[in-house]
């Protein structure tokens, strides 16, 4: 991640790197981002969807609570949106066992 950082800092982005063994490192990311927040006069959170249920949940609940607008954004580094499959899958129940390995995707049983 430091080289990441370093990276967008020199494509001009401001950067906030925050090292694990920082001594500011509260080692809480809502905590962080208050001081950051705050430290900052922030006035938006944007953040890019996270790949981790866990922390996509702690991140929504998180911006529930701001006052100030929290906006994440989709991630292009997945092949589908992330409901593309919710919405394939909108209604069915289970799956037909797949006999043929060739067989399409829209064999499902509601």
């Amino acid at each position: 991640m430091r080289d990441f950082a370093g990276k967008l800092e020199r494509a001009g982005h401001r950067i906030h790197y925050l090292r694990i063994d920082d001594p500011r490192n509260t080692q809480s990311l809502t905590a962080n981002l208050d001081g950051l927040i705050a430290e900052r006069d922030v006035d938006s959170l944007e953040y890019q969807d996270p790949d981790e249920w866990r922390l996509d949940q702690q991140l929504r609940r998180y911006g529930e609570t701001l006052t100030i607008p929290c906006i994440s954004a989709d991630s292009e580094h997945f092949l589908t949106k992330r409901d593309e499959a919710g919405r394939l899958f909108a209604g069915r129940r289970q799956c037909k066992p797949l006999s043929d390995p060739l067989r399409r995707l829209t064999s499902f049983q509601s």
